[in-house]
Parts: structure tokens; sequence; C-alpha cells
């Protein structure tokens, strides 16, 4: 639990007033997640964006065109 909220307080703090996605500070059972939430992504999008020098909205297209839907329902 101090990990987690750790990690919350961490994230809390590139994005002020935003919820943290559960997805970011919970770890899988292999320890790799390869899918993460398309929340996950767009609170990542202002980080990514000023490390790679990009436009955040382009950064957001990107996260738009590669959402896919669930495979199970």
């Amino acid at each position: 639990m101090a990990r987690i909220q750790g990690s919350i307080d961490q994230l809390s703090k590139e994005n002020p007033g935003k919820p943290v996605p559960i997805d970011l500070v919970t770890t899988s059972a292999s320890g790799l997640d390869s899918d993460t939430t398309p929340d996950a992504a767009f609170f990542q999008v202002p980080r990514v964006a000023k490390a790679r020098g990009i436009d955040e909205d382009r950064v957001r297209q990107l996260v738009e065109q590669h959402i896919t839907s669930r495979q199970l329902v």
C-alpha cells in the first residue's frame, strides 16, 4: 500500500488535479504490461510530449489512433 500511495503521490505531481489511472500504479503478475488503458495513455501525454519535444495535441492524436477495442467482452 505504501508503494502504491508513493506512486500516486509522484504521478499526481506530474498532472495536478487529474485522477491517476490505477494501471499506472499497480503491476501485473508477470511484471510486464504490454497493454495500458486509454486513460493511462492520455494521462502520460504531457510527460511524453515534453520528453520527445512534440506538441501535446500530436501525442494525443497518436494515442487516439492506436486505441484498440477489447478482444473479449
